[in-house]
């Protein structure tokens, strides 16, 4: 492919070694928009579909607005998916919406579609802020329990995302740069613990100054969203919160001390 082509690619960034979640996707990309850090597109161009490359690009300062990516390099693992053809636009009407989706009228999958985006970029809001809390906040000392929990709950989400995708634990890992989930465990487990615990810690240090608990009902909202999401991988709802108590209390303090923040936080325009 060349400039000016779009193309769909898989993308893992990594940073000193430890894999930023911030730099790992799938995404379209426009080879020479410049929408990308400076490198990152030139690297792609030439790549075939179903090719992986390994680079190295250097992420200029304030380019996004991140302190743990700006400035610093990456180590970037693609995968080119497919390279993009002409597009066909689709008329956008009462039969196309009934074939993508389960409304019946333009006006009602417009209504959803808004209420969707509005959500999406309050919760984009909450994750820049809370980015900044944990970027200023430093662990004095893991607690060895929290960690042995953090582990389990970081390896189960995993497990289940492969499950979810239907391929094999090796398989998911390898999808990370690992040759297998041994080696997943030996090179990034241990860093994700770490920041599992360190979220769990923050957030506990904040809801208990400012006193701030979760609802049952803030509770059994995370329950069933994660559970609909995992549903395939699990006995019953009761199995799945069994399972994962102390993933879904963490989450669940966590949203509303992200909430609480982001209460008290002017967004700028």
């Amino acid at each position: 492919e060349q400039e000016g082509d779009m193309v769909y690619a898989d993308y893992e960034g990594s940073i000193g070694g430890k894999r930023m979640d911030s730099l790992c996707g799938s995404d379209y990309v426009e080879l020479g928009s410049g929408a990308w850090a400076p490198g990152f597109e030139d690297a792609i161009m030439g790549m075939q579909s179903g090719q992986t490359k390994k680079f190295k690009v250097t992420v200029p300062e304030d380019f996004y607005g991140d302190k743990s990516v700006d400035g610093k390099e990456v180590d970037y693992k693609v995968t080119l998916k497919y390279i993009c053809g002409e597009s066909i636009i689709p008329e956008y009407n009462d039969e196309f919406v009934q074939s993508i989706s389960n409304y019946d009228t333009v006006k009602e999958h417009t209504a959803h579609l808004k209420k969707k985006l509005e959500k999406e970029n309050e919760e984009d809001k909450l994750e820049f802020v809370w980015s900044d809390v944990m970027y200023d906040c430093k662990v004095k000392k893991y607690p060895k329990t929290l960690l042995a929990s953090a582990r389990k709950e970081v390896l189960q989400g995993y497990y289940d995302m492969a499950d979810m995708t239907g391929v094999s634990r090796d398989e998911f890992f390898q999808s990370f740069g690992c040759e297998n989930e041994e080696d997943f465990k030996e090179t990034q487990l241990e860093d994700l613990a770490k920041d599992t615990v360190k979220e769990i810690l923050v957030a506990e240090a904040i809801a208990q100054k400012e006193n701030i608990k979760y609802t049952k009902e803030d509770y059994d909202d995370i329950l069933k969203d994660e559970y609909e999401n995992n549903s395939d991988s699990y006995k019953s709802r009761e199995d799945y919160e069994k399972q994962n108590k102390n993933y879904l209390e963490h989450t669940a303090l966590l949203v509303v001390v992200k909430d609480w923040i982001g209460e008290r936080t002017d967004f700028q325009k």
